[in-house]
């Protein structure tokens, strides 16, 4: 596999919850801070307050080898309760 051919990764699983429960982690950007060493945190940026097509949120990341970053991401496809689909902007 090849950064340059765009990998990407889709998976499906069967959970014993309500959609809304799974809804509510799925689309939890700040999720993965709770259990990363190195995502430090997440917001929505731009005056959005959540998920929304085309809105934009800013991902906070540090490793002791590289230091502190930051990516601005995109809703790039949303259906309430049913897809959350994001890119970090500047990757083609």
């Amino acid at each position: 596999m090849r950064y340059a051919d765009c990998p990407t990764c889709e998976v499906s699983v069967d959970i014993e919850a309500s959609p809304a429960t799974v809804w509510g982690l799925v689309s939890d950007i700040e999720l993965s801070s709770r259990f990363s060493t190195e995502v430090s945190g997440a917001e929505w940026i731009d005056g959005h307050d959540g998920p929304a097509l085309d809105a934009r949120f800013a991902g906070h990341s540090a490793h002791d080898a590289i230091g502190e970053w930051t990516t601005t991401c995109i809703v790039t496809d949303f259906d309430d309760q049913r897809v959350f689909e994001w890119s970090v902007i500047g990757r083609d």
